[in-house]
């Protein structure tokens, strides 16, 4: 009977080891695979890319207006977007990686071809992988756009400006205590309005722009030459359907007396009659006299009525006095002025005046 033969104990143990070994190697492979794969997860690309896809891929920039609005712009959403749109709608966009400066943030810039449109930044995360690994979020966003208009607006130091619907604070004036009339124009009794200026920079398009007086609208005026708007002070409405009548049939009588086609008694009951105005047109010497043989009154109008106090106002009194002669072109006159009344006793009377535009 033949005896039974044992494996040798050398290849017991060499294919011992080399299970273990093959083991360790599909175990090692499949430990690298997984840990290359959450390396591969936590890189902040993957974030940046998510980020871009979201929020710059469809030229759709609504979502990303909505993150980067100030609640103190002068521009509605609606605005930013639209300009947007219209400016890169039609563009591609990409984006690059840059330097932040700062520890833990990553900063990426978007372009519309050359042109840097925004910039997004992504900051590490308090959570890591299992396997340690840090983990990137978005962050922070902004929106890059040309707002090279600005409005500049003087108002009466009283006066509330209103851009866009937004009323200003004092932090938008850039110039106070402005007094605009000649001091020499200004009548006896009466301080000067003083104005402040106010100017808005980086909007997008010429704004709405609106001044209040209390509850009245005050009339803007703009001028083609310093590019500013002027308040006019605020129209006391009152007033004006008090006197309007009164100072355009003063104006209209002093008018006539002065090409002798009235007389001193129909002009006199309209002026104070302690004031050197009242003397001067009583005391003429020089008419101004232009041959005619009939008048008209033509575009009368009385506004900008201001109560300095309750003994006294002014207004504005603007009309065309048309001069006929047969077989001659008609003369002109565009009378233009700013009236001046306080009370005596009872009643208001002018007290002076001053020609505007002279």
């Amino acid at each position: 009977m033949s005896a039974k033969k044992r494996f040798p104990l050398f290849y017991k143990i060499y294919f011992a080891v080399i299970a273990v070994a093959v083991v360790a190697i599909v175990f090692g492979m499949f430990w690298l695979k997984g840990y290359l794969a959450e390396y591969e997860s936590s890189q902040p690309y993957i974030v940046a890319d998510d980020v871009f896809e979201k929020y710059y891929s469809s030229n759709d920039f609504s979502e990303l207006v909505g993150l980067t609005y100030d609640e103190d712009s002068f521009e509605s959403p609606e605005v930013i977007t639209e300009h947007l749109q219209k400016s890169y709608g039609d563009c591609e966009l990409t984006y690059t990686s840059v330097s932040s400066g700062e520890k833990g943030i990553l900063k990426y810039i978007v372009k519309a071809g050359d042109k840097k449109i925004s910039s997004f930044t992504l900051k590490e995360s308090d959570k890591t992988t299992e396997r340690g690994f840090k983990l990137y979020t978005q962050n922070t966003f902004e929106v890059y756009y040309p707002a090279n208009e600005s409005v500049t607006v003087l108002v009466p130091e009283f006066s509330d400006v209103y851009v866009n619907d937004i009323k200003l604070d004092s932090g938008f004036a850039v110039e106070s205590g402005i007094i605009l009339d000649d001091i020499n124009d200004i009548p006896e009794g009466i301080s000067p309005v003083k104005y402040d200026k106010y100017t808005v920079e980086g909007l997008i398009k010429s704004p709405s722009l609106k001044v209040m007086s209390g509850d009245v609208e005050n009339n803007l005026v703009y001028n083609e030459e310093t590019k500013e708007y002027k308040a006019d002070l605020p129209n006391d409405s009152d007033l004006q359907a008090l006197y309007s009548d009164f100072v355009i049939e003063a104006v209209k009588e002093y008018a006539k007396y002065m090409e002798m086609d009235s007389h001193w008694g129909k002009v006199k009951p309209y002026f104070d009659p302690t004031t050197k105005l009242y003397t001067s047109i009583y005391t003429v010497e020089q008419y101004f006299v232009y041959p005619h043989s009939g008048y008209r009154f033509e575009e009368e109008y009385a506004g900008d009525f201001y109560a300095y106090d309750e003994n006294t106002f002014s207004c504005r009194v603007s009309v065309l006095q048309i001069l006929e002669n047969p077989g001659m072109e008609d003369f002109k006159d565009n009378i233009n002025m700013t009236v001046y009344l306080r009370r005596v006793g009872e009643q208001f009377l002018i007290y002076d005046w001053n020609v505007i535009g002279e």
